[in-house]
């Protein structure tokens, strides 16, 4: 089950990193991709770890949950990502 939840939270940190490696300033759009990432990610392990567990009893909350954790931890990457810019611009001048 942890197997699933580590491969759909990696998805989106790896969208983050490639934003850091190309010096890009976070976007309102990029934003958005993020937290769609973050969604995604952890929708898909939370439903795989359920079917693979076979734990269906009240898939509709797995889901809402997955959803509220997924927007959560796409804002805080991308609010992490802003505040590492805003650091390093600190630091450079």
């Amino acid at each position: 089950m942890s197997l699933f939840l580590i491969l759909g939270i990696i998805m989106p940190v790896v969208y983050v990193i490639r934003l850091n490696i190309l010096d890009n300033i976070m976007t309102i759009r990029r934003g958005f991709i993020t937290i769609i990432l973050s969604i995604i990610g952890i929708v898909t392990a939370s439903l795989l770890g359920s079917i693979v567990t076979k734990q269906l009893n009240e898939l509709i909350f797995i889901i809402i949950g997955a959803i509220i954790t997924g927007v959560l931890w796409g804002l805080l990457l991308v609010g992490s990502y802003i505040l590492i810019n805003w650091l390093s611009k600190l630091i450079k001048k």
